[in-house]
């Protein structure tokens, strides 16, 4: 739904950005008043702008985990769509999802991304007098979610029944994909991302790289920028009753921090009193477009630095995988070969890999099976390993989340796991299972 009316000019923001319209909390936690919806609105005379999230997920709103989630669901649609395909509409593991959030995943994540991708989903955000025109004076209000489809499709293990691959088919709301600059995604890098040690800082790495970016001009960054305590508790989406600016920096700091630690921040300082407080970021780098991925792939295959940066910049991410291929095919052939880089290279610059594209995307992959084992640790600090039980409850959980059982079904099974009539190989298999299922198994072990 979307509707338009005259206002007041305000500040034009022209795009559906999940990070300039702060649409996912960066905190793991929020408060129970706010966990099913939260609003930021400002009223001036019958004007109302900002932004209201309600879900019915009983995870709550997106949080957290979910912002790594969001970023590895639009940097697949962003490679998709680079190489000729369509990004809205996507099918993915959690291990898939997990590798392009760069973040190293463990058994506790499995979960966590399901958690996540059932909030993006049920979401649903109303914008009010967002975006203005300041030249017809025209505002938009609109009524949106981040995910407009999700779909669980859970494929048997050939030999063993108990382990299964979770794949979720995902559509991407058109206008979401649209408002980011796909060259921006593919830049942020995996190095500042993997020694960042939590979700929220993550997301605050995204959220400053998005903003210093020169609008008009993607590939321009600003080496310091300037914003209000207002302003940047909205992108992070800080939720909680305390709205004063040294109570919201104390929240951000342990992330500022971090990307100071992670080679991104060269400092940040907060400057004036109360809503007026500013605070000001200086960034170690000047911030110049290059697909970090890219260069990650050509410093492995041998070329140098300097040439890495330039053809990282000059060349898709697509184009620098074929070359590399093509030159990896022909090493296998002709032993010879003694300068791979220099090849590499060469077939870049004289247009050959772009010309084999065609070619590059119909090659023969080797076909593994892939095996990935849905378990959720509830306590993901725990020092010792967790027990059966422990797992078998967090797998149950789960369930009791996506609405395949009743908390009372749940407690029911848990006590069946402990009485040992219950095996942890049979409560994983109920991953898959219908609430049918689930039922008729409980009623025969019951009996």
């Amino acid at each position: 739904m979307a509707m338009e009316r005259a206002v007041k000019p305000q500040r034009p923001v022209t795009e559906y950005n999940v990070s300039r319209l702060g649409l996912i909390s960066i905190q793991s936690r929020v408060a129970d008043n706010q966990l099913m919806g939260w609003e930021a609105i400002q009223t001036d005379g019958s004007n109302r702008q900002g932004i209201i999230c309600t879900t019915s997920d009983p995870f709550g709103v997106p949080r957290g985990l979910a912002s790594d989630v969001f970023s590895g669901l639009l940097t697949a649609a962003t490679i998709r769509a680079e190489g000729g395909g369509s990004g809205q509409e996507l099918t993915m593991t959690a291990a898939g999802i997990a590798k392009h959030a760069h973040l190293k995943i463990h058994d506790r994540h499995y979960h966590g991304i399901d958690q996540a991708l059932s909030a993006l989903a049920s979401a649903k955000y109303k914008v009010f007098a967002q975006w203005t025109d300041p030249m017809t004076r025209t505002s938009r209000d609109a009524t949106f979610s981040v995910i407009d489809f999700l779909e669980r499709q859970q494929e048997e293990h050939l030999f063993n029944r108990t382990q299964a691959q979770m794949n979720y088919v995902v559509r991407l709301n058109r206008e979401i994909v649209r408002s980011v600059e796909g060259s921006l995604v593919l830049a942020i890098s995996p190095t500042i991302l993997e020694s960042l040690p939590n979700p929220g800082a993550r997301a605050v790495y995204r959220m400053l790289e998005s903003m210093r970016r020169d609008p008009e001009d993607v590939t321009r960054a600003h080496k310091t920028l300037k914003l209000s305590i207002g302003d940047l508790a909205e992108a992070t989406r800080l939720l909680g009753s305390r709205q004063e600016a040294s109570h919201q920096m104390r929240i951000l700091a342990p992330y500022l921090n971090a990307l100071i630690a992670g080679g991104y921040l060269s400092s940040y300082q907060t400057i004036g009193r109360s809503a007026r407080t500013q605070v000001h970021f200086v960034f170690v780098d000047d911030g110049s477009l290059v697909n970090m991925e890219s260069r990650r792939l050509l410093l492995k295959a041998g070329v140098t630095g300097k040439n890495a940066e330039s053809l990282a910049i000059g060349h898709s991410r697509e184009e620098i995988e074929c070359a590399i291929w093509l030159i990896d095919d022909k090493k296998g052939r002709d032993s010879t070969i003694r300068n791979p880089a220099g090849l590499i290279v060469k077939t870049l610059k004289d247009g050959t890999a772009r010309d084999m594209l065609g070619t590059f995307r119909q090659r023969s992959r080797p076909v593994a099976v892939k095996v990935e084992r849905q378990k959720a640790l509830p306590n993901a600090q725990a020092a010792a390993p967790a027990s059966g039980v422990e797992v078998g409850r967090g797998i149950l959980q789960g369930l009791v989340n996506r609405g395949k059982m009743t908390a009372e079904e749940m407690q029911l099974l848990v006590a069946l796991h402990e009485q040992e009539r219950l095996s942890l190989q049979e409560i994983t298999s109920l991953v898959g299972a219908t609430s049918a299922a689930i039922q008729k198994l409980l009623a025969e072990r019951k009996a």
